[in-house]
C-alpha cells in the first residue's frame, strides 16, 4: 500500500533527526510526532485480505505525507532551520494528514461488506471465471467462429482488406481450416478463378512466390526475366486484374508477400503463414513460461492482423498489468499483491525499479533498501534485512534466480516475472512511488511531477537538453536510479535534487568527478563510475554509508604504486560499505576509526596494514586485488594480522590481476581468524600443500579457487580437514585428480578443469554437482556417478558432441 510506504520513508526521516536538534527540543513539535507514529500505526492496522476500492482516498493520503514530508527534508537542509512558523506550517500539514487517514479509514469501513465479497470473488476466481476462459479459447486457429470469419470477409463487399493471414503453429489445422473454406460450395460459385498452392521454405522470396503462381495460371516467363521484380508484377497484375480470383498460399515462410494487383471485383487472398509460428514463439518466450500470461496473450491476439502480431512480439511486455483489468490473470496477480503483509508491500514494488530480465543482486537490493531507510523504518519482531526478500519468495512473488553458495535456502539472485513487475510499475506509478523514465514521453513534467524515485533504463534520453529541463523541476526526488545500459560516452547527469538520498550513476561515465554532488549532503548511497580520483571534500557527504566508486573498465591501472583515496575517507563516521576498485585506503590520522565500516572490497594489499585495519574494527567482509605491476614485492603477510584484529570475521575474497604463473606472487597462505565462513581465491599459484592451513578452519562453509588459485596435478585431502565445508567451486585450474576425504558437500560445481579426470568416491552423499565444460571423458565419468550414487548432477557443455 503506498500510504503505507509514505508514511514509512517519512518516519526514516525523523528518526535521523539528532537528539540534539532544537526541533526536537520543542514539547509541541513533540507531541505532533507522537500523534504522527499513532497515524502510522492506525494505518497499520489495516489487514491484508481486504481489498479496498478506495484508491482515490489513498492518493490524497500520500499527497499529504508528501507534502509534509518534502517540508522536513527542505526545513533541514538549511543550517539555520528552526523558526516558530515552520512548526505552525507542520502543525497545520499533519492535520491535513489525520483527516486524510480518517477519510480513508471511513471509506474503508463503509465498503467492508463489498470488501468481503470482493475478495471472495478474487479467491474463487480460479474455479469459474479462468476455467470458462481456458474452455472457450484453447485453439488459436479453428472451429466454427474462424470459419465463419473468414467466409464474412470473402463475401463482405465492403471489405478493404485483398489479403487475410491464417497464422499460428504447425499441426493445429491451418491447412484444414482453408481447406474447408476453399472447397464450400458458395465460394466456389463467388470465384472465377481459384488456386490452392503449397509454396513451402524453399520459396522464400517474392520474386520465388510471383513465379510459383504465373506458372499455375499457365503464363511462361522468359529465362532472363525469371530476377526482375518489376516485369514479374507486371505479368502478375495484367494475369488477375480483369478477374475476380481467391489465391490460397500455404505453408508461407516469407515475410514479404503484398504481390497482388489492386483489383475492386472483390478477389481475396488467403495466406496460411508459418512466419507467425516465429512471432508467436517470441511472444510465448516473453511471457517467460506463465501458462495464464499466454492464454491471455492469445485471446488479445485473437483475430488480430499479422502486423498487430508483429508489434506485440516487439514490445518488451506483450501485456500490462494493472489492478483495474477485469481479466482472471490481473485479478490473480493483484490478489497476491493485496494478501501480502503490509510491511512487505513497499519492497515488493520496489523491486520494479528495476529493468526487465535485470538479476537483482541480494546485495544490492538490501544496500538499496537499507539507504532508503525502508529496513529499520518499519521493523518486524524476528525479521532481518534479508529475511524480508526471502519472505518475498516464499510468498511466490518473486523468482529465485540463483542460491547463495552461504545459506541453500537464499537467493543471491533474484529476479521478477513480467506479470509481477508489470503490476509493480503501475501500481508504483498511479501511488508516485517511482517512475521509469525509458523514452522522451516518459519525460514530461506531468509524468514526473511530485515522483519519489526516478528510475532510467534508457541513458541515452539524458543527452536531451529538454530531458535536463524537465528532471530540473522535480527538486524533492528521493532517488535517481540509472539501470540503463552502460554508456561508453559521458552523458550529462541532472544532480539538481538537493534532497537526493541514492544516487545510482554507476551505468554512467563521468570522466571528471561531478563537483554538483557535494551539495547532495543527504546522500546515504552514491555509485558511480569516474576517470578521476574522489575529491578530498568528498567528507561534506558525511551521511553517506554506502560508496562505490569504480573507474570505466579501460583506464589502465598505474604503474607508480597504488593511487588512495582522500584522506578525509576516514571523517564519513557513517560509512558502512566501500567498494572502491582500483584505489586504496590511506593511513588514518591519529584517532581516526571507521566503527560502522563492515565490508570493504576492490582495494589493494596496501590497504592491509595493520595501522589501517586496526582503525576499522567491525570489518567482516574484505575483497582485495593485487596487480602484478606494482605488488610485486607484496605478499600475504599483511593478512597475518587478520586472525589477531578480527575474532568474528566472515568472508576473505583476493583476486590477482593478470598473473604471471611462471612466479609466485602470492607466496603464503594468511593467518585466518579461526571464525571465518567463506573464502574465495583467484590467480595466486599456490601450491596445494598451502591448503592444509585453509583445511584446518573449523568453521569454513565456502571455498571458491578461480584462475589458478592453486596449481598442481594433485590435490588430496586427509580426515578431518574442512570439518564444516558445504560448498565448493573448482574453476579453470589444472587440477588432474581430486581426492577430497569429506562425504558430505551440500553444493560442488567443477568448470573449465580441461585436466580433471577422476575424483575420489567420497562424494557420494553431495547432494548437487554441477559440471560446466570439462574434458568429455570426464563429464561421461560424472555422468554414469551421478546414476549410480543418485545424486543430482547437472552437466553442461558447449559442445555440440555432447
Amino acid at each position: 500500500m503506498g500510504s503505507s510506504a509514505a508514511l514509512l520513508s517519512l518516519l526514516q526521516t525523523l528518526n535521523r533527526i539528532p537528539e540534539s536538534d532544537d526541533f526536537l527540543s520543542q514539547s509541541d513539535n513533540l507531541s505532533m510526532l507522537d500523534e504522527l507514529y499513532s497515524v502510522v500505526d492506525k494505518m497499520g492496522e489495516i489487514p491484508s485480505s481486504k481489498i479496498v476500492d478506495a484508491a482515490a482516498y489513498e492518493r490524497r493520503v500520500i499527497d499529504a505525507v508528501l507534502i509534509f514530508h518534502d517540508l522536513i527534508h527542505s526545513h533541514f537542509s538549511d543550517p539555520d532551520h528552526y523558526d516558530i512558523g515552520f512548526t505552525l506550517s507542520l502543525s497545520q500539514q499533519l492535520e491535513i494528514v489525520k483527516q486524510e487517514v480518517t477519510s480513508f479509514h471511513t471509506a474503508t469501513d463503509k465498503d467492508q461488506q463489498q470488501q468481503i465479497c470482493s475478495s471472495s470473488r478474487y479467491s474463487n476466481f480460479a474455479s469459474s471465471d479462468y476455467n470458462t476462459h481456458n474452455q472457450q479459447h484453447n485453439l488459436l486457429v479453428g472451429l466454427d467462429d474462424q470459419i465463419r470469419s473468414l467466409k464474412q470477409w470473402i463475401f463482405d463487399p465492403d471489405s478493404h482488406y485483398l489479403v487475410q493471414s491464417v497464422m499460428g503453429m504447425t499441426g493445429i489445422g491451418k491447412t484444414s481450416l482453408v481447406q474447408q473454406v476453399y472447397n464450400d460450395p458458395l465460394v466456389i460459385k463467388e470465384f472465377e478463378t481459384r488456386l490452392f498452392l503449397h509454396i513451402g521454405p524453399h520459396y522464400t522470396r517474392l520474386e520465388d512466390i510471383m513465379l510459383r503462381v504465373l506458372d499455375e495460371l499457365g503464363i511462361v516467363i522468359p529465362s532472363d526475366k525469371l530476377d526482375d521484380k518489376d516485369y514479374l508484377e507486371n505479368q502478375f497484375s495484367e494475369a488477375l486484374s480483369t478477374q475476380k480470383y481467391l489465391i490460397v498460399l500455404d505453408d508461407v515462410w516469407a515475410d514479404d508477400y503484398d504481390i497482388m494487383p489492386e483489383n475492386r471485383k472483390g478477389s481475396r487472398i488467403i495466406v496460411i503463414s508459418q512466419i507467425q509460428s516465429l512471432i508467436a514463439y517470441k511472444i510465448a518466450k516473453n511471457c517467460e513460461g506463465l501458462p495464464a500470461a499466454i492464454i491471455q496473450v492469445g485471446e488479445n491476439l485473437c483475430g488480430k492482423s499479422f502486423e498487430e502480431w508483429k508489434t506485440l512480439s516487439e514490445k518488451e511486455d506483450p501485456l500490462v498489468i494493472t489492478r483495474y483489468d477485469d481479466t482472471p490473470l490481473s485479478k490473480a496477480l493483484f490478489f497476491s499483491y493485496m494478501m501480502l503483509p503490509q510491511h512487505l508491500k513497499p519492497f515488493f514494488m520496489y523491486m520494479g525499479v528495476f529493468p526487465k530480465h535485470y538479476a537483482i543482486s541480494r546485495s544490492k537490493l538490501i544496500k538499496l533498501w537499507l539507504s532508503e531507510g525502508s529496513l529499520d523504518t518499519y521493523p518486524v519482531i524476528g525479521e532481518t534485512d534479508g529475511n524480508y526478500l526471502d519472505r518475498l519468495i516464499e510468498q511466490s512473488v518473486v523468482l529465485r534466480e540463483k542460491r547463495s553458495s552461504v545459506h541453500s535456502c537464499r537467493s543471491k539472485n533474484c529476479r521478477l516475472h513480467f506479470t509481477f513487475r508489470s503490476l509493480c510499475v503501475s501500481e508504483a506509478k498511479s501511488e508516485k512511488f517511482f517512475h521509469i523514465l525509458k523514452k522522451y514521453t516518459d519525460c514530461t513534467p506531468e509524468n514526473i511531477r511530485m515522483q519519489q524515485r526516478l528510475c532510467i533504463h534508457n541513458n541515452v534520453i539524458l543527452a536531451l537538453t529538454q530531458v535536463h529541463e524537465w528532471m530540473e523541476s522535480v527538486p524533492n526526488a528521493r532517488s535517481l536510479l540509472c539501470f540503463g545500459p552502460k554508456q561508453q560516452y559521458p552523458v550529462l547527469l541532472p544532480l539538481c535534487f538537493r534532497l537526493l538520498k541514492v544516487l545510482d550513476a554507476l551505468a554512467i561515465r563521468f570522466y571528471e568527478f561531478p563537483h554538483q554532488l557535494l551539495a547532495l549532503v543527504h546522500l546515504t548511497y552514491l555509485s558511480i563510475t569516474c576517470d578521476r580520483e574522489l575529491p578530498n571534500s568528498i567528507s561534506t557527504l558525511w551521511n553517506l554509508e554506502v560508496l562505490i566508486f569504480t573507474r570505466h573498465h579501460n583506464i589502465k591501472w598505474s604503474n607508480n604504486g597504488p593511487v588512495y583515496l582522500p584522506i578525509d575517507i576516514w571523517n564519513m563516521h557513517k560509512l558502512r560499505q566501500l567498494y572502491c576498485k582500483g584505489f586504496d585506503l590511506p593511513p588514518p590520522p591519529d584517532d581516526s576509526h571507521l566503527e560502522k565500516l563492515i565490508t570493504v572490497s576492490g582495494v589493494s594489499v596496501h590497504s592491509c596494514t595493520v595501522e589501517v585495519l586496526s582503525r576499522i574494527p567491525n570489518l567482516t567482509r574484505i575483497a582485495v586485488q593485487i596487480e602484478s605491476a606494482h605488488d610485486s614485492t607484496e605478499t600475504f603477510s599483511f593478512f597475518g594480522h587478520l586472525a589477531s584484529v578480527y575474532e568474528q570475521f566472515e568472508s576473505f575474497k583476493c583476486v590477482v590481476v593478470n598473473p604471471n604463473l611462471s612466479s609466485q606472487l602470492v607466496r603464503s597462505v594468511p593467518n585466518f581468524p579461526m571464525n571465518i565462513r567463506k573464502i574465495s581465491l583467484s590467480g595466486c599459484g599456490l601450491p596445494w600443500e598451502n591448503m592444509e592451513v585453509i583445511a584446518s578452519l573449523p568453521n569454513l562453509k565456502v571455498l571458491k579457487l578461480r584462475w589458478y588459485a592453486f596449481c598442481g596435478p594433485l590435490w588430496k585431502t586427509s580426515t578431518g580437514q574442512f570439518p564444516s565445508l558445504e560448498f565448493l567451486l573448482l574453476e579453470d585450474l589444472d587440477i588432474e585428480n581430486l581426492e577430497f576425504d569429506r562425504q558430505y558437500l551440500r553444493w560442488v560445481i567443477v568448470r573449465h578443469c580441461y585436466k580433471l579426470e577422476s575424483i575420489s568416491n567420497q562424494f557420494e552423499y553431495t547432494k548437487l554437482l554441477e559440471v560446466d565444460d570439462c574434458s568429455p571423458s570426464f563429464m561421461k565419468k560424472m555422468r554414469e556417478w551421478g546414476s549410480v550414487v543418485g545424486a543430482e548432477v547437472k552437466i553442461r557443455s558447449s559442445s555440440t558432441d555432447l
